[in-house]
């Protein structure tokens, strides 16, 4: 008796950060699940959606920092995979800056707000510390 094993594909694919694989004729399929785009071989995300109010964003999302975000009880059932659930909002997890959106930078190990290089900032401002700030802002000066 000749017993044959087939091996699901997707044991052995890599599919990106939140893609779904699925086998399709013994080859991996990955995908972005529906709500999320991207490459699928790379990470899918969230749409970002830029707001200036919470009435800008959709149910069970807040406006942070300009972008929507989903609100969150726990990271487990609220949040994405690469997420984590801190003071109330879903926060991706980074180890390097380009795993960030426009805008954001990786710090302690999570999305925030902020800046890499002044051009990323309004004119009358310049990039320190990660942030933008007024030109003379950064400068601690003791009076004369």
């Amino acid at each position: 008796m000749i017993i044959l094993y087939v091996l699901d594909p997707c044991t052995t694919s890599y599919c990106g950060v939140n893609a779904v694989c699925l086998p399709q004729n013994h080859q991996a399929f990955c995908s972005c699940p529906p709500g999320l785009e991207g490459d699928p071989l790379f990470r899918c995300e969230m749409p970002s959606q830029k707001c200036r109010s919470v009435q800008e964003c959709g149910p069970n999302s807040l406006c942070s920092n300009g972008i929507c975000v989903l609100k969150c009880s726990s990271s487990e059932a609220d949040c994405l995979p690469n997420e984590v659930c801190k003071g109330g909002l879903c926060t991706r997890i980074c180890s390097s800056n380009d795993q960030c959106g426009d805008g954001s930078v990786c710090i302690d190990r999570m999305c925030q707000k902020g800046c890499l290089s002044s051009s990323e900032c309004k004119s009358n401002e310049v990039c320190a510390n990660n942030q933008c700030k007024g030109k003379y802002q950064h400068f601690n000066f003791v009076g004369c």
